[in-house]
């Protein structure tokens, strides 16, 4: 069995939000993640949302999927643009 992804984590944010956010601000993260995951889940269906976040490329965050965006520090609202911009999501979505 391979490496689970940091998104697999209870609710998509389990450690990912605790490791992002060293200075006390865990809980800020962890809601952020969820309705990070929230909207890739009503945009993708729940499938194909974390294949999007796991598998495609944004160029827009420096050539790295989501997911490694993320683990980055990447901010969650820019990979969240990134995607809506590859996936020509509509202004009111966004």
């Amino acid at each position: 069995m391979g490496r689970q992804p940091a998104f697999a984590a209870a609710g998509h944010a389990g450690s990912l939000g605790r490791r992002l956010s060293p200075d006390g601000l865990g809980t800020v993260v962890v809601v952020r993640l969820q309705e990070f995951w929230t909207r890739m889940h009503e945009l993708f269906g729940s499938m194909r949302a974390e294949s999007v976040a796991r598998d495609h490329v944004l160029s827009a965050v420096g050539g790295r999927t989501a997911v490694e965006a993320i683990e980055a520090g990447v901010a969650l609202r820019k990979v969240w643009l990134a995607i809506c911009e590859e996936y020509d999501v509509p202004p009111k979505k966004r």
